[in-house]
């Protein structure tokens, strides 16, 4: 049976004579409903000074820039479909299966680079790698522009495509690094945000291009679209380079002191979450040796295929009476629902630590979308709905990076690595899958298609509940130790004293300030699953 331990919130202050960092307890009953109410939107609202202060600083900087990033890189992917139905389609005679090969090289391009950049950044700062790899993909998006055919395109998505492979594990592997179980689903939901804001801009930005840049220096306002972000791009690549901190324990950002440095460490180490290690051959083997893995790859990659397609302003084009401008901003009201359903998704997720069921949540949202187009014989209104309410699933994606966080949490390597490879094997399948059941000379309609997708959305959730009930009797089967969020702890590393480091036990709640720090500081601990 798995031994439960439940412990309460804490506060770190700032050391004074003595040199340890001490920990006090905080009464819950002392906070006003306001702040209990308000901190359920955001939690900082409800945390002790020292760790507000923290979470603040590392939301300023790692969320903002993650934000920009993502935003950027969504971007950069999507414009794709947006520049094909303003002007690129006739300008270089594309009437054949030119949009999805965009996508099939894209896709290549992100299944080759997509382990290999995971394992760059076990062996590399990700400070480095990440905003690297962002001016590698940037580059490639701006000579889009001065493309003259489809084959040439064919090779830039490619190269788009190895640099934008480490955006969304990475990112992922960060965030899980340095939140807590009731901080982490909203943050990460912020890929969602800035990946549905960065879709519906995309099309508010193509219509204003399309209007006021087109011929502008001789070239199609699509062209302007890509050389358009790049110059955004770029600047956000370097920031990076500053923003990233890489990992708790190999920090080395210049706007975090020692004392938030240890208290980033000792956050982690209080919920169980284990540090990045060195990942040796033997290490691999086991890895991937595991079953459990291998078993939350199946809806990893089902989610992934799901995500994929939305085809609402080719739909919208074979009407013949919108113009470039609607066609290209009516969709924007998936990407609206969307960001409100993964801010308030992650709100219930945080608040009820409810990983499973707000996954299944969304995956119902697709299901339900793509089987009123599966229908397709229903009115206008019914089908421009279909459309949008996929789109309310937008969560999916980072809401299994959340959960795989958890699942995985003993392991800092897994964490990182399994996301790669689940994107290399979703890639590599999204290379053809697309082809087969949504080619695009039978736009907008794709019979199979639909129904397929619609499987998918099935088969996933039977995966992911497979999943969690697996996850609980391995628990139990090792008789492992875990807190009330049903997250792993390591039950000798806790309580072992010629194992643990002073400043590990103290993080842990297990040892007293005894250096003639007197009775009230003696007092004074951290507890494992609230801080």
């Amino acid at each position: 049976m798995a031994e439960i331990t439940e412990k309460p919130n804490s506060l770190v202050e700032r050391p004074g004579t003595n040199p340890a960092t001490v920990y006090k307890e905080t009464d819950k009953s002392k906070k006003s409903i306001c702040i209990r109410i308000l901190s359920l939107i955001w939690d900082t609202a409800a945390k002790p000074p020292e760790e507000k202060r923290f979470l603040n600083k590392i939301d300023g900087t790692i969320l903002v820039y993650i934000m920009l990033s993502y935003l950027i890189k969504t971007l950069d992917a999507g414009n794709i479909q947006t520049a094909f139905v303003s002007g690129m389609k006739e300008d270089l005679k594309l009437y054949g299966q030119e949009l999805n090969l965009f996508t099939t090289y894209y896709n290549i391009g992100f299944l080759v680079a997509s382990y290999p950049a995971m394992l760059m950044m076990t062996w590399f700062r990700p400070s480095i790698v990440v905003p690297t790899m962002e001016i590698l993909w940037t580059v490639f998006v701006m000579l889009i522009a001065v493309a003259k055919d489809a084959k040439t395109i064919y090779a830039l998505r490619f190269f788009v495509g190895v640099g934008e492979s480490i955006c969304f594990p990475g990112f992922g592997r960060i965030i899980g690094s340095w939140y807590k179980p009731e901080e982490l689903a909203k943050r990460t939901s912020l890929f969602d945000i800035s990946g549905a804001l960065a879709n519906m801009i995309s099309g508010y930005i193509q219509a204003g291009v399309y209007s006021s840049l087109n011929g502008r220096g001789g070239l199609a306002g699509w062209r302007w679209l890509f050389i358009i972000d790049g110059v955004v791009s770029l600047p956000v690549a370097f920031f990076g380079f500053w923003a990233l901190p890489d990992y708790p324990t190999t920090t080395r950002a210049r706007w975090l002191n020692e004392q938030e440095r240890a208290l980033g460490v000792a956050r982690m180490e209080a919920i169980g979450r284990r540090a990045p290690r060195k990942l040796t051959v033997k290490r691999t083997i086991t890895m991937w040796w595991q079953f459990k893995p291998w078993a939350y790859m199946f809806p990893f990659i089902l989610s992934g295929l799901i995500a994929t397609v939305n085809y609402m302003n080719l739909w919208l084009k074979s009407l013949g009476k919108y113009t470039v401008q609607e066609i290209n901003t009516l969709p924007t009201i998936g990407y609206a629902m969307g960001m409100v359903s993964a801010f308030l998704l992650a709100v219930v997720n945080d608040a009820l630590h409810w990983r499973v069921p707000c996954l299944l949540i969304t995956l119902c949202f697709y299901f339900l979308g793509n089987l009123l187009l599966g229908i397709w014989n229903i009115n206008f209104h019914a089908k421009f709905f279909a459309y949008l309410v996929p789109r309310m699933g937008q969560p999916l994606g980072s809401f299994l990076l959340v959960w795989q966080t958890e699942l995985f949490q003993e392991d800092a390597e897994m964490r990182g690595l399994l996301p790669g490879l689940g994107n290399a094997i979703l890639f590599a399948m999204g290379a053809w899958v697309p082809l087969l059941i949504y080619p695009t000379p039978k736009a907008p309609h794709f019979p199979i298609g639909y129904w397929v997708t619609m499987a998918f959305a099935i088969g996933a959730a039977l995966g992911i509940v497979f999943v969690h009930y697996y996850h609980r009797w391995d628990i139990k089967r090792r008789g492992m130790t875990v807190n009330k969020y049903g997250l792993i702890i390591d039950k000798k590393y806790l309580t072992s004293d010629e194992t643990s480091t002073r400043g590990d036990l103290e993080a842990y709640g297990i040892i007293e300030e005894m250096d003639g720090a007197g009775p009230e500081k003696s007092a004074a601990i951290i507890r494992a699953n609230e801080i």
